[in-house]
């Protein structure tokens, strides 16, 4: 698979455990909804074009434009990708 074809899987996944998990929050005033996912946290603007994910450090960024097209903004491969597949909700 392409890098571009797994970043959109990975911000599928994540979408769905921001919506199913996630906590609405607002940074700087900027509304997004954030959620703690095996030792992921994994932040989405409620627009939904922007999501961040940490593992430690910022590991994945990426930016929907209106046409749909996804830029990746940050992609660093590492074990948090398995993580965010096999992971379970997380308090910490």
């Amino acid at each position: 698979m392409t890098r571009q074809a797994d970043a959109e899987i990975l911000r599928e996944r994540a979408v769905a455990i921001v919506a199913d998990h996630g906590e609405t929050s607002a940074i700087s005033g900027v509304p997004v909804k954030i959620a703690k996912w095996n030792g992921l946290r994994i932040m989405l603007s409620l627009g939904g074009e922007l999501l961040d994910m940490w593992h430690g450090a910022k590991v994945f960024s990426v930016r929907r434009h209106e046409s749909g097209t996804l830029e990746i903004v940050n992609f660093k491969r590492g074990p948090w990708e398995a993580a965010l597949s096999e992971g379970s909700p997380a308090s910490d």
